[in-house]
């Protein structure tokens, strides 16, 4: 597996989240939440993997790293080739408040059908 080629995160600023451990649980939102999560910032990644579950595999691992319970996917390309997908994906990374899960639209821990 290749890394990406670009890896960025734009914190939001004064953010105290504690970095999780690799692999960590991810939920992945259906909408952007309007209450019961705090914004952590963007992450943006470009890349190319040999498989569509790595792209989403990569992004997690970067939610984890800056401690987001939860992401939103705003943007999301794809491209196949020579058995390699080219990819460049925009994630919002949430903390989500105590209880939010279930204040917070479309949630989904990374797996779930």
């Amino acid at each position: 597996m290749a890394p990406p080629e670009q890896r960025t995160v734009v914190p939001m600023p004064h953010s105290s989240v504690v970095p999780k451990q690799p692999g960590c649980s991810i939920k992945i939102l259906a909408e952007a939440p309007s209450e019961g999560a705090r914004a952590l910032g963007t992450i943006h990644l470009i890349g190319h993997v040999p498989a569509e579950a790595e792209v989403i595999r990569q992004l997690e691992q970067k939610a984890c790293e800056i401690g987001a319970d939860a992401i939103f996917v705003r943007k999301i390309e794809q491209q196949s080739a020579a058995g390699q997908i080219d990819f460049e994906v925009t994630a919002s990374a949430y903390a989500l408040e105590s209880g939010g899960a279930s204040s917070v639209p479309g949630g989904k821990s990374a797996g779930e059908p």
